[in-house]
């Protein structure tokens, strides 16, 4: 799913845990990160679209020296040239993802609860027609 594990030139996981570039010092923070489907998809059915957007900023950055934007990044940023590993920028994303995705959840069940509610209690999801259509149809 990530990649090749036989070949680190294929492997998605070791350029996430090798992404300062320098192959000498080997993987160098997590090889492997999950978070999970359910999650992401909960965190898609939040409406905080500029979280999600932030999120994926985290996961450019996290990424290194794979993406172009990183060495700028790095010459805006001073701080970020004492972070040796770029990689640990995946715990912003992680941290917005599950907070989205609490969010999702619980828009998700307070949709289904309502439905519920209303099945329940007999009364009608549709609209009911105005009473001028309703003599009509009689």
């Amino acid at each position: 799913m990530l990649g090749d594990a036989t070949s680190p030139e294929l492997h998605l996981a070791r350029a996430y845990a090798n992404a300062s570039g320098d192959a000498s010092m080997g993987p160098s923070w997590s090889l492997s990160v999950f978070l999970g489907a359910p999650a992401l998809a909960f965190s898609f059915l939040s409406r905080q679209r500029w979280l999600l957007l932030a999120s994926l900023v985290f996961v450019v950055l996290a990424l290194g020296s794979y993406t172009p934007l990183y060495e700028l990044y790095r010459a805006v940023v001073l701080p970020e040239q004492a972070i040796r590993f770029p990689e640990r920028h995946l715990a912003g994303a992680i941290i917005l993802w599950s907070a989205l995705a609490g969010v999702g959840l619980t828009g998700w069940l307070a949709l289904l609860l309502g439905f519920l509610a209303l099945r329940f209690a007999g009364l009608e999801t549709r609209p009911a027609l105005p009473e001028e259509e309703c003599s009509e149809n009689a």
